[in-house]
């Protein structure tokens, strides 16, 4: 759903609504003809029937990404984020999503196209999406971090991101080398992804200039850097903290300049 759609849904609502009570699905009715006339939302799909799986149950979805050993489709599933699973929960609820998925590929790097390609609905236990690049080439979903959920891949496209990255990180949104950033590190955190291929792939902050990815770095360096804060291979994290900063550091200065970027 486009903002447009969203005002024009949001303004009948209101329109609709004037003095009178409403409840949700009055919001959710109306928002879903505003979608179908244009055209921004599956006919198939209702804004209650979407919505309702994000705010009448707690939490958000972290979706797997596996791809076929060639690379050109790939198994999509979904299960709630969890930092720390409680082994002793009695939480029989099986939690699921409609989860709009956009993707883009090296091939394309088209990162303009925020509308989903697909959904993942509640009902669904898995989809497999085709016709990706060989397996030589990344895929990256959830274009521009537009999704509210977290993304986890195999291994092999994990690499080819790292490689991407520290080859030309522009090639990749800003908006998603942020998220590259924050999945990585929670997801490690979260014990779903080594710790060492999150580090490989923050090591590409040395050539990073822009505010985003480098605040959501720091945002997550916080909780290793107290980890480690007591711990005998707090002198390695910390050097190698500093050889990421240190280029940006000599590159800022402390003179200012109007070609000065955020930082």
């Amino acid at each position: 759903m486009t903002e447009a759609t969203f005002r024009k849904g949001l303004t009948n609502y209101l329109n609709t609504r004037a003095y009178a009570n409403a409840e949700q699905d009055n919001l959710w009715d109306l928002l879903t003809q505003a979608a179908h006339q244009d055209f921004t939302l599956t006919k198939y799909i209702t804004v209650k029937t979407a919505m309702e799986t994000w705010t009448l149950q707690m939490g958000y979805p972290v979706i797997k990404v596996i791809r076929s050993a060639d690379g050109t489709s790939a198994t999509v599933t979904q299960e709630r984020f969890l930092l720390r699973k409680d082994a002793k929960s009695t939480d029989a609820q099986v939690y699921r999503w409609w989860v709009p998925l956009s993707y883009t590929t090296q091939a394309t790097a088209d990162f303009s196209k925020t509308a989903p390609s697909r959904w993942l609905s509640k009902t669904d236990s898995k989809i497999t999406i085709r016709s990706l690049p060989d397996s030589r080439q990344w895929v990256i979903f959830n274009v521009q971090e537009t999704g509210y959920y977290r993304v986890n891949y195999d291994d092999n496209n994990w690499e080819l991101l790292i490689k991407q990255l520290k080859a030309d990180h522009t090639k990749i949104h800003v908006n998603n080398r942020a998220q590259l950033i924050d999945d990585a590190l929670n997801l490690a955190r979260a014990g779903q992804l080594s710790y060492s291929l999150s580090m490989n792939l923050i090591a590409y902050l040395k050539k990073e200039t822009s505010y985003v990815p480098w605040a959501t770095a720091l945002d997550n360096l916080a909780y290793i850097h107290k980890l480690f804060s007591h711990n005998g291979a707090y002198g390695a994290l910390k050097n190698f903290l500093l050889r990421l900063l240190e280029p940006l550091y000599k590159s800022v200065g402390f003179q200012d300049s109007l070609t000065d970027p955020h930082l």
